[in-house]
């Protein structure tokens, strides 16, 4: 890795697994409160070649049923942090509808729906907002498990996680439904 890219993984990031994210200084102050040092922001990162390896699943799979597109905060920004890092990007909005957050370790520790963010107050931290009960699931499993939660929890978005629970992609509702329509 080369020297000082840690200063450039964003505790708010949009991801897109085999891309580079430019970030503005302000959004490498964010990742201070959920990657507290270059160790833990060690683990967190792949080189391009590791990331394509780790992204060759079964398409039968959570992995293969993935996008790896998705927006991530750390737990510990406050909404008014997100929101206006949010309106920055150039995401598809239809499409924004959950934020997932990486605890202090760069694991995963839960989702934020838009309408729970919108509706927060100012200062209230992401942590809070956190819906339960937390879910995810490994690149791994099954489109059966996937199936089965989505239906259980009536959920319109799944994490997709690695062995060290880093969030690595996620399966949306309609991800699901295209898989069954194809069946």
């Amino acid at each position: 890795m080369p020297a000082g890219w840690h200063a450039k993984f964003p505790v708010v990031a949009s991801i897109k697994i085999v891309s580079t994210v430019a970030l503005t200084e302000s959004h490498r102050n964010l990742i201070r409160g959920a990657v507290p040092n270059a160790e833990v922001a060690d683990r967190t990162c792949r080189t391009a070649d590791e990331v394509r390896e780790l992204l060759a699943f079964d398409p039968s799979t959570a992995g293969g049923m993935m996008n790896t597109e998705f927006v991530f905060v750390g737990e510990g920004s406050r909404r008014e942090e997100v929101l206006a890092w949010v309106r920055g990007l150039e995401l598809n909005l239809d499409q924004l509808d959950t934020i997932v957050l990486l605890d202090g370790k760069a694991e995963y520790s839960g989702t934020v729906s838009i309408a729970r963010l919108l509706l927060a107050a100012p200062e209230q931290k992401m942590s809070e907002l956190r819906s339960e009960p937390l879910l995810s699931i490994a690149g791994d499993a099954d489109e059966k498990d996937v199936f089965e939660l989505f239906d259980k929890y009536n959920l319109r978005m799944l994490t997709v996680v690695d062995e060290e629970k880093r969030p690595i992609g996620t399966v949306t509702v309609d991800d699901v439904v295209s898989r069954l329509v194809k069946k």
